[in-house]
């Protein structure tokens, strides 16, 4: 996945990246203390993401009847996700512009792939990743 640093405030702030065209605010977990991350194109990096208090199932799986793939800014670094998951164990969501395994979401039940929900991401974040 491509991915581009377009601003950053420095290590664990805000930063805006750029996937796939879509501008997203994101921590900055690539940044060193004090030395910030070079701007432009990044390799070696992933989307993660911290959700504190996840929705209840009942909610995760009633709150996406549209049936959407995208990531809706909320505040800050705060999005709702909205998307389909592709697996369990671990569980993988398609939310569009990218696929990320959020593993609030617990299940063995193979009748919840393909299913459409809505989780909360109350942080999402771009960190180096290994090689």
């Amino acid at each position: 996945m491509e991915i581009s640093l377009i601003e950053t405030n420095g290590y664990a702030l805000d930063a805006k990246v750029e996937i796939k065209g879509q501008v997203f605010i994101v921590m900055d977990d690539i940044s060193y203390p004090g030395e910030n991350h070079t701007l432009g194109p990044v390799r070696n990096v992933e989307i993660g993401y911290l959700t504190v208090d996840p929705y209840a199932w009942n909610a995760t799986f009633s709150g996406n009847p549209d049936h959407l793939k995208t990531l809706s800014h909320s505040d800050n670094w705060n999005y709702l996700g909205y998307g389909q998951i592709l697996t369990i164990n671990p569980v993988l969501i398609d939310f569009g512009i990218f696929t990320l395994e959020y593993d609030d979401l617990k299940t063995n039940d193979e009748r919840c792939v393909g299913e459409y929900v809505v989780v909360k991401i109350d942080r999402l974040s771009i960190s180096k990743c290994a090689v």
